[in-house]
């Protein structure tokens, strides 16, 4: 079992604009690290902390506790707007989002986003939600479109591969745990990719991870809102993970700056320090960047 450590906390407080305080928004509130560090930082700043797991929100109360400057709201980010709206915010002054999934998650077995413990392929952040899990996406989608999304959202160097050995078993039987998953990969994979850093079934799982959830299309949804909410001289964070990720987020501020909305305060993303990755070593594919709107 893991820790988790927020990633990047010291950088997130040096790029927000905390000085004069105001409404801040923590779009992946997660284990409350960022929004903590905040609240430390600022005594004029009050943070919104939205979470679409119920789990993370109770988790952050109890660590939060007794701080009026903290508001917890439940729900997807990409609906920020709205949800923000409800509780009478139509203006913020910052926003931090690191898109990692919190140690919390990765190591809970229910949740079946490993393959390292034995536990239903699931993979939905909030398990209330009524959406295909990573049991309907294996045992029902096509060959080709099973390649595709571990290709895509993966980076998998085998997806054609791996996609047709899933759909020779499932014609025997469903494939309905994460160690089951996890194993036939092992299997098809060559030899020489066993020897790797990462285990073989890391970037299936991604892939997995995203389709269910939509997480890209959340993620363009969430960055469209944050330019249109912050107000001028409000800066805008955002922590990824994963290169089509931080694809999705350079393309958008990009276009933002042509657009006169914001200016870029990286140009190029910032990266974790070494000693936070041998301390953290979940942070080594972390990207920030940075806009500030005008």
């Amino acid at each position: 079992m893991y820790t988790h450590i927020s990633v990047m906390t010291q950088e997130v407080l040096k790029y927000l604009n905390l000085e004069s305080g105001g409404v801040f928004v923590d779009v992946t509130l997660g284990a409350a690290g960022h929004s903590s560090a905040i609240l430390a930082k600022s005594n004029l700043a009050r943070v919104y902390g939205i979470d679409i797991d119920k789990e993370a929100l109770e988790r952050a109360k109890r660590k939060v506790v007794n701080n009026p400057r903290l508001h917890l709201v439940h729900g997807n980010f990409r609906n920020m707007e709205i949800l923000l709206a409800k509780k009478g915010i139509t203006c913020i002054d910052g926003l931090v989002g690191d898109l990692g999934l919190s140690s919390m998650e990765l190591d809970d077995p229910e949740r079946g986003f490993t393959f390292r413990q034995e536990a239903p392929l699931d993979m939905r952040f909030n398990q209330e939600d009524d959406i295909k899990t990573a049991y309907d996406i294996i045992n029902t989608y096509p060959q080709d479109e099973l390649a595709r999304i571990f290709k895509e959202y993966g980076d998998e160097k085998f997806p054609g591969r791996i996609a047709r050995v899933i759909t020779e078993h499932r014609a025997k039987k469903p494939i309905e745990t994460t160690k089951e998953l996890g194993e036939i990969i092992w299997e098809v994979v060559p030899a020489r990719a066993r020897k790797a850093r990462l285990h073989p079934a890391t970037r299936v799982f991604q892939a997995l991870r995203i389709e269910v959830n939509d997480e890209l299309g959340a993620l363009k949804d969430m960055l469209e809102q944050a330019i249109r909410l912050t107000s001028s001289g409000g800066r805008i964070i955002i922590i990824s993970f994963h290169s089509g990720e931080d694809r999705i987020v350079k393309n958008i501020f990009r276009d933002a700056k042509k657009e006169g909305k914001v200016k870029l305060i990286t140009k190029k993303p910032i990266l974790p320090t070494v000693k936070e990755i041998a301390e953290n070593p979940r942070s080594r594919s972390a990207k920030m960047r940075v806009v500030e709107k005008i």
